[in-house]
């Protein structure tokens, strides 16, 4: 008898809660549906769908501004945060904000996120689907949606797109259960499961674009898309470009001071920022600005701190890069008659100089020191066994072809300060800041600064192109897209150097626009080749074709796609 009222308690809410559900999809099919919509209401309406801060996917704010160029109504459905281009903020633009996920999630450990996944995924769900049907006016005729995030993104615009008769174009920046393998683990069943939902509901749709051919052919040959496709090559907005050397004034007069811990014992003498003088850059007493010629060298790279991209690898190469400026800084202080042999490496010749002003050749075997491969430069990666750190080569080509290719001004007879600007935020941030401090002060770095920075959406275009070599320690977690930050380096004319992995020739040709590194040694390598001659230009235009480092000079960087 007791259990009548229970069931009927449970039964009763769940059948109302199911017949309000039946009513609303009824009621989006029947009167929301682009083919029950009145023609001249309709009026070529699109949805464009981030599951993110859609201030920060230029590729998906370009699908916006080309719609919107086209006469068409664009609804934006994604998370603030950004702001948005200044190219979309038009009438026929309207941004659907979705509601944040609450933070809390994200930072739960491994066990605690595997638990509450599911409340996220709900979560997600609701807003995206509410948004979608309900809240767009008119209906969108087309829906481009980005993925990843690709759960629960691909599924509920597969029902959305069914309830409104919309068409789906999917533009495929990475596959997300490869993503979620590294938190996870590539062999957790989630994982196994996330890939077979990604599939069925990814697999078939109006239209297919891909940012690499590579992508392109994995899934059709894997997943048998459905589905006219295309490929797109990512290309930077008009704002990253070369900078002027006025603007890198400007932008170090703010940046400078902002950079901690200071550097004050690191930076060229009487460089205090002032109105005329920055650590870079100087003015004249006629207000006409030029680059500094004993200015260090600088290096920008930019992470998301998270276990995808091996940051030790950069500070390794650091490390690296301190001890083979010492080496030979104590080489060209040391009487000219010092002989060195045994050396691995290709000997060069140096002209000595007498006191007629006459030269003499004398050979000179040089060597990188022992250390350069010792484990003293193995460091622990958080969260992972001690001595270790995450390993990408399984989806890295192997650097032995790019070995052969013999670099110019190697070995260097001079190098320069380095200061290596990183910007980006992430979970590993704070420690590999500690991490920095630390072997600066115990081996008494003179040579290399590492510096963090969050910088302004403007001063970030700014600082690439001011910069003299960008780095990219980007992997990708399926060896099948490319970055964009490589992409906005080239796009500011600057040299890459970036770790290799299967797909990089699409963007990156070896010794034309860039050079590829498979590991720390290679890296220092490309640094010591391209900062040999440094300074190269004391021009107005920073790294001008006529007087910067040989990527520049050979003209690869002028149309660098």
């Amino acid at each position: 008898m007791i259990l009548v009222p229970v069931l009927l308690l449970i039964l009763i809410p769940a059948l109302l809660a199911s017949i309000c559900i039946l009513s609303l999809l009824l009621y989006i099919a029947l009167y929301r549906a682009s083919t029950t919509t009145s023609r001249t209401s309709l009026g070529r309406s699109a949805a464009v769908v981030v599951l993110g801060d859609v201030g920060r996917s230029p590729r998906m704010c370009y699908h916006v501004e080309s719609l919107a160029d086209e006469g068409w109504r664009v609804a934006v459905v994604g998370y603030g945060g950004s702001s948005l281009p200044t190219s979309i903020q038009r009438s026929s633009v309207r941004f659907h904000k979705l509601k944040e996920v609450p933070s809390w999630i994200a930072k739960l450990p491994r066990a605690a996120f595997v638990a509450v996944a599911p409340l996220k995924l709900l979560w997600q769900s609701v807003g995206l689907f509410w948004k979608i049907t309900m809240t767009i006016q008119p209906p969108p005729e087309v829906i481009f949606v980005q993925t990843p995030p690709a759960l629960p993104t691909l599924l509920i615009i597969r029902i959305c797109s069914l309830l409104l008769s919309s068409r789906v174009v999917i533009d495929w920046h990475n596959l997300g259960y490869t993503i979620l393998g590294l938190r996870l683990g590539q062999d957790s069943p989630l994982v196994s499961f996330a890939r077979t939902l990604e599939r069925l509901s990814g697999r078939t749709a109006f239209a297919h674009l891909f940012v690499t051919h590579a992508m392109k052919r994995h899934l059709e040959v894997e997943w048998q898309l459905e589905g006219h496709k295309a490929v797109l090559h990512d290309r930077p907005p008009k704002h990253f470009r070369k900078a002027h050397v006025s603007e890198t004034h400007t932008l170090w007069k703010g940046l400078a001071p902002r950079l901690t811990p200071d550097l004050e014992d690191f930076w060229p003498k009487e460089s205090q920022v002032t109105k005329s003088s920055t650590p870079f850059t100087q003015q004249d007493a006629a207000g006409k600005i030029s680059l500094r010629a004993d200015r260090p060298a600088l290096v920008v790279s930019s992470t998301s701190w998270t276990a995808d991209e091996d940051f030790g690898l950069l500070l390794r190469a650091a490390q690296l890069y301190e001890k083979r400026a010492k080496e030979i800084r104590g080489r060209t202080q040391a009487s000219s008659s010092t002989a060195y042999s045994e050396s691995p490496r290709t000997s060069v010749d140096l002209q000595q100089h007498s006191s007629n002003g006459s030269t003499s050749g004398a050979k000179l075997e040089v060597r990188l020191p022992a250390s350069a491969s010792s484990d003293s430069l193995e460091m622990e990666w958080p969260g992972t066994p001690s001595g270790s750190r995450p390993s990408h080569r399984s989806r890295r080509p192997s650097g032995q072809s790019r070995r052969s290719f013999t670099l110019p001004n190697t070995p260097a007879e001079r190098l320069p300060k380095l200061l290596i600007v990183v910007t980006g935020k992430g979970e590993l941030r704070s420690y590999y800041e500690k991490e920095v401090a630390r072997l600066e002060k115990t081996e008494a770095w003179e040579f290399v600064r590492i510096r963090t920075a969050w910088l302004e959406n403007w001063e970030y275009p700014l600082l690439l192109g001011s910069a003299d070599i960008g780095v990219s320690l980007h992997t990708s977690s399926s060896g099948l897209d490319l970055p964009m930050k490589v992409v906005d380096m080239l796009g500011c004319h600057l040299p890459v150097l970036a770790l290799d992995f299967s797909c990089l020739d699409e963007l990156i040709q070896h010794g034309y626009n860039g050079l590829k590194f498979s590991d720390e040694e290679q890296l220092v390598e490309g640094l010591e080749s391209l900062l040999a001659d440094f300074p190269h230009s004391s021009s107005s235009e920073i790294g001008s074709s006529e007087q910067g480092n040989w990527l520049v000079r050979g003209g690869g960087l002028k149309q660098p796609f």
